[in-house]
């Protein structure tokens, strides 16, 4: 399959999904990662990424496969959370005794409804409706939001009770009383979800994580063509609070919306990540009232999220035990938002259920109801940053009994907002003026005969913190030594003596190669954008690029390799990384000298030699006249190599085979490469061989027949790609 192919045409996609479902389907093999590594256009949209992993899992639970649900989603790291949502969706992971309506038909792109709305796209979709993004003519083209339910008049009745900041409100409401379908029109207050914003907090197990990530789940599925209704104050976090402050403030706002309904006799029901939107400015807005229950009604309790319901509602939705019923309320609603934060605090549900350890959602509920009788260790057990007073109000949602929790949600508003409400000024003055509060310090030590004290304790701790650092580092435990370099470099960067500057240049450093040992490339590349601040350093940059790369923003990692090689850091793995870029965008000439360059640098360099090989195919697909015995060359010092890659074997039987129309000596060896390639990994039925427009001039060979029809004898390998994943460093430990 061509890897220029045109992603942006419209359908482009759809079919290309068509087509992999149908041929995993008719091979009984998925192969979705490599497709993700073959295409980097996936995995720069995180909604393709999304979409190839679900009919993946899809399909193996088709085939009765046994597939840990959390593993799986693990090997996804981008989308694990949204994954997880959509995972639980399909595992009847949402409970409902109503019937779910499986034929609620499904609006295209133009198609009007109610005679005034226009379809721009489907946002959304549940058990009970779909949500489009509409626009409306009438109304100067203003873009509104319309959910299409079957008995949506209940839920927009509770709606209009509701008018919060930190609700979505109803606009109108379109249908007739009994009618199968209605409408619920609300405003377009943004795109982003707390599932967006589990993603971009905990895109894999770690201690900590920070703030700015709200504001990248906010807007990062934005469009420049979207028109927000702005007609309340969209307000973010307050500016300069770390993470934890940050989850805190989320909370009270939510609790706020919530104490806003409770008090209007209306329980939300099924409080959940994909249940609260984010503005684009990281303002939390309850969506989704449609299980909501009237206080004071005798109303029908259906349905739910099990990892996110309260012990009461599990006996009564699940297990139906009907006392339970009774039991359930606002308080209920609290045990949610528990739920919720405790997530967001360490990247973890409080109690977590695997979905294929049994089939019986009734096996998986008592399970459940099992851990929820015994307390959660507390967030700070997997994230040292959050404190006493955060724990507390976490683990108090989160109690067994409804009479246990909170006596509301004002008060957990309340509680929460002690949290990150800055009632001391100096607290205040510090996280705004750190250098200026340090200096005030200083001088009043000098004042009262304690000269240069807090300085000395100062530059004290910074040092202990960043020799600690260091020797983590030499050992290995960089995830330790992360936590110290980021510890020690601002107290370095302020402690104000003419070495702590490029003390606190190479703490920044140190943290950034232990963040790309870690895998976590955003913070990986945020220290290195710390080194830059305080001196343009040419390897720096190219450290950078590689952390940009594997954080998907693949144009500033560009960039930085080129400004590394303009500043004169010269490297294999530059150049290499450099000529993988040329090569993405089918620039195979400069892909050719950036490798070549490499070569030149470092000869075994065996990426950069594949690199090369694979323009060079590329050049000889489009021009069957060439005949570059470069790529002979490559050839020959790769397969020397023996590595057990079987994609190296397929293209050097494709180049060889492109090579027997000049000479026919080429025939045998592309079929000797050919069949070494399937023993060692590659399926002829996977990757039909006949199919490949590289192998026609050999694939009317008896030879070629027979090997298209063997079975391989090894577990596929991919070895070789044709960038670089580390850069050999100018500086060691």
């Amino acid at each position: 399959m061509d890897q220029q192919l045109d992603w942006d045409r419209p359908g482009r996609w759809s079919e290309f999904l068509t087509e992999m479902t149908s041929r995993w389907r008719r091979e009984k093999q998925t192969d979705a990662e490599r497709l993700i590594d073959r295409f980097p256009q996936i995995a720069r949209r995180r909604t393709l990424v999304m979409d190839l992993a679900y009919e993946e899992y899809c399909l193996r639970r088709d085939w009765a496969e046994s597939v840990n649900a959390s593993d799986y989603c693990g090997r996804f790291p981008t989308v694990r959370h949204s994954l997880a949502k959509l995972l639980d969706v399909h595992e009847h992971i949402s409970f409902s005794t109503a019937e779910i309506d499986a034929d609620q038909p499904k609006y295209d792109v133009g198609d009007v409804l109610f005679d005034r709305f226009v379809v721009l796209e489907s946002i959304g979709k549940g058990a009970f409706g779909q949500v489009y993004l509409c626009r409306e003519p009438n109304v100067g083209e203003r873009q509104v939001v319309l959910k299409v339910a079957r008995r949506g008049q209940f839920e927009a009745k509770r709606l209009g009770r509701l008018t919060h900041p930190n609700t979505i409100p109803i606009l109108d409401w379109y249908g007739e009383e009994g009618e199968t379908q209605s409408g619920i029109l609300m405003p377009f207050r943004g795109r982003g979800t707390f599932d967006d914003l589990l993603d971009h907090a905990w895109p894999r197990t770690r201690s900590s994580s920070d703030a700015e990530c709200l504001f990248r789940a906010a807007t990062e599925r934005c469009k420049p063509t979207d028109l927000y209704d702005r007609s309340t104050q969209d307000d973010g976090p307050p500016s300069g609070v770390t993470f934890t402050e940050m989850v805190a403030w989320l909370g009270a706002e939510l609790a706020d919306g919530l104490g806003n309904a409770h008090s209007r006799e209306v329980v939300h029901g099924d409080l959940k990540p994909s249940n609260i939107l984010l503005t684009p400015k990281g303002k939390p807005l309850l969506l989704d009232f449609n299980l909501s229950l009237d206080i004071n009604q005798e109303s029908r309790i259906t349905g739910g999220t099990l990892p996110y319901m309260s012990p009461e509602k599990i006996k009564c939705v699940v297990l139906h035990q009907p006392d339970a019923r009774f039991e359930i309320g606002p308080h209920s609603d609290l045990y949610s938002l528990g739920a919720i934060l405790y997530q967001l605090l360490t990247g973890r549900l409080p109690y977590s259920v695997d979905l294929s350890a049994s089939s019986s959602r009734d096996g998986l509920a008592k399970r459940l109801l099992d851990s929820q009788a015994e307390a959660p260790a507390a967030p700070s057990f997997y994230n040292g940053e959050v404190g006493r007073d955060l724990d507390g109000i976490v683990l108090e949602c989160l109690r067994y009994s409804p009479d246990k929790r909170p006596a509301s949600a004002d008060v957990v508003g309340q509680q929460l907002r002690r949290c990150y409400e800055i009632t001391n000024p100096l607290k205040w003055a510090w996280r705004k003026h750190p250098r200026l509060v340090k200096q005030f310090a200083s001088g009043l030590c000098i004042l009262i005969g304690g000269t240069a004290v807090l300085a000395t304790q100062l530059d004290s701790s910074a040092e202990r913190a960043y020799g600690r650092a260091l020797g983590l580092a030499a050992a290995g435990d960089f995830e330790a030594a992360g936590t110290h370099f980021a510890r020690a470099a601002p107290l370095l960067l302020d402690a104000g003596h003419p070495d702590s500057r490029e003390k606190a240049f190479d703490a920044y450093y140190w943290l950034g190669r232990s963040m790309l040992a870690l895998e976590d490339y955003d913070d990986a590349a945020r220290a290195f954008e710390h080194c830059l601040k305080l001196r343009d350093d040419p390897e720096v940059y190219a450290q950078r690029g590689v952390a940009l790369k594997f954080s998907v923003r693949r144009e500033e990692a560009y960039q930085s390799f080129m400004t590394a090689v303009a500043r004169g850091f010269e490297s294999a793995g530059v150049y290499t990384n450099i000529g993988g870029f040329d090569f993405i965008q089918g620039r195979m000439d400069q892909a050719i000298d950036c490798y070549s360059k490499a070569l030149q640098l470092e000869p075994d360099h065996v990426n950069a030699r594949f690199g090369r090989l694979l323009a060079l195919q590329m050049k000889i697909r489009n021009d069957r006249e060439l005949f570059p015995m470069m790529a002979i060359e490559d050839i020959g010092v790769l397969l020397s190599g023996q590595h057990q890659d079987y994609y190296l074997y397929l293209t050097a039987a494709e180049v060889y085979s492109m090579m027997s129309v000049h000479d026919p000596q080429y025939v045998d060896l592309a079929l000797d490469a050919l069949a070494e390639s399937v023993c060692i990994g590659c399926d002829p039925v996977a990757n039909p061989f006949r199919a490949r427009s590289d192998l026609m001039p050999i694939n009317k060979h008896p030879r070629f027949v027979e090997i298209s029809n063997r079975k391989p004898q090894f577990e596929p390998q991919r070895l070789l790609y044709f960038n670089d994943k580390t850069i050999t460093p100018c500086r060691e430990l």
